[in-house]
């Protein structure tokens, strides 16, 4: 009994060691192009743009640990910073910028307590966090993106699909997500935010577009495939969507397909893929020019071997020019 205990040890440890390895190393890729690694690799994190300066709160690293960092990439600098950590932990959170604040809100507190948290925090740079009205409800991988003056979160593991709005000072509801999942993305394109992606119990192509203006779905075109916890953003007018994964037990993966949608079309073109396909990256765009940090190189369970700080840029603008 002991000699089979002690030998299914040794294949759990040779296995993760072969593992980590093995994991994927970033390649040279047209458009594409390496800068300076995150100062703690992670993944799950909350992030958003704050002008040329993108931030990243919490997330997850290691073997199941949680974490309370924040690091900025200025992208003028081309440099990582430490800014005042997180008041505790959170992963599965999300993050968008309002007025000069930048605000966290939801996630859940460990690996072990995944309940969905309602809390917020806001930062203003230079400063410390501090307390935010908190939402109607608690939420785990949920998006979260700024329109105009107001904070839109969609989806997520949660109480209700209803959309949730901050204007600074309270939350209110809007119409609820048509088809809820978590893992999805939220992106602003022209006067209508496209919620992409996701996963439930298994992986969808949906796209669902909301109006604002009116507080209004409508389908949008479905992705070329089902995808989750991918990078999007809107670069030059077009759609970019990039990398995620599927995190099946069986015939799980990390998603390498780079996709692009122009304005005003329902057809889908391939762009080259990422330097390194990860899920559950950082992300954040200005004009032409979107930045990935962190992310996993293995999907499920098997992220926790491969948290990676590699930060990469895709550009439409020349490289000498950026």
């Amino acid at each position: 009994m002991v000699a089979a205990l002690l030998a299914l040890v040794l294949i759990a440890v040779a296995s993760t060691v072969v593992l980590r390895l093995t994991n994927a190393r970033p390649k040279k890729e047209i458009a594409w192009q390496r800068v300076e690694d995150m100062p703690a690799p992670r993944g799950e994190a909350a992030f958003a743009m704050n002008g040329l300066r993108l931030i990243v709160a919490g997330g997850l690293y290691g073997v199941g640990r949680t974490s309370n960092a924040v690091d900025v990439y200025d992208v003028r600098q081309r440099q990582w910073f430490l800014a005042s950590p997180l008041p505790a932990r959170r992963h599965h959170a999300a993050a968008a910028s309002l007025g000069e604040y930048v605000y966290v809100a939801g996630g859940a507190a460990s690996v072990t307590n995944t309940k969905p948290q309602a809390g917020v925090w806001r930062l203003r740079p230079g400063y410390k966090w501090e307390r935010a009205p908190s939402m109607p409800e608690g939420r785990v991988g949920h998006a979260m993106v700024t329109f105009g003056s107001r904070i839109y979160v969609f989806g997520g593991v949660g109480r209700t699909n209803d959309t949730l709005i901050f204007d600074g000072y309270r939350w209110t509801r809007g119409a609820p997500i048509p088809a809820g999942r978590n893992h999805l993305r939220a992106v602003v394109w022209g006067k209508q935010i496209w919620v992409i992606g996701g996963r439930t119990s298994h992986l969808t192509s949906r796209i669902d577009i909301y109006d604002p203006a009116t507080d209004q779905w409508h389908r949008g075109p479905d992705l070329p495939k089902p995808m989750s916890a991918m990078v999007v953003a809107v670069l030059d007018n077009n759609l970019h969507v990039i990398g995620g994964e599927n995190p099946a037990l069986l015939g799980g993966r990390v998603l390498k397909d780079h996709f692009l949608l122009p304005a005003d079309s329902t057809h889908w073109e391939k762009r080259a893929q990422p330097m390194l396909p990860v899920h559950g990256a950082a992300f954040g765009a200005i004009p032409g020019v979107l930045i990935v940090a962190g992310g996993a190189t293995r999907s499920g369970a098997t992220s926790i071997l491969s948290w990676t700080g590699v930060t990469q840029i895709y550009s439409t603008i020349p490289q000498e020019l950026l």
